[in-house]
């Protein structure tokens, strides 16, 4: 299974996302983004799902790369990291129930999905 997800940052900051009561892993803080459906391209999965999930539109993401790792023990996947700059602001949530931007320095990646701590370990230093 291939699988995108978005870090969404400005200057210093990321936006980390809580999943909602009654989603699988609910409760858990991760990145937007879900699985790339049958013949669409990463980068265009990406642009899907964020505007699912957050109502956002995106352009020029730059690719992290790819953690892989398994569904619950299971399934294998492919998680293709993507890095996105936009202003901060406050998305509307249709799959999370609390957004909240994070000074990188500060996020605790043990809070995050374990693929999603790979993820931000690949941000490129701030300036």
């Amino acid at each position: 299974m291939e699988v995108v997800a978005a870090l969404l940052c400005q200057g210093p900051f990321v936006l980390c996302l809580r999943r909602a009561p009654g989603e699988r892993h609910a409760g858990a803080w991760e990145f937007p983004g879900g699985k790339v459906e049958p013949g669409e391209t990463r980068e265009a999965a990406l642009a899907r799902e964020l505007w699912e999930e957050l109502e956002l539109r995106i352009e020029a993401p730059a690719f992290l790369g790819t953690v892989q790792g398994h569904r619950d023990g299971g399934q294998p996947f492919a998680l293709h990291g993507f890095a996105v700059t936009l202003p901060l602001l406050a998305p509307t949530l249709r799959v999370h129930d609390r957004a909240f931007w994070v000074q990188r320095a500060r996020l605790n990646p043990e809070a995050l999905l374990p693929a999603d701590r790979e993820l931000f370990a690949r941000l490129p230093p701030l300036p």
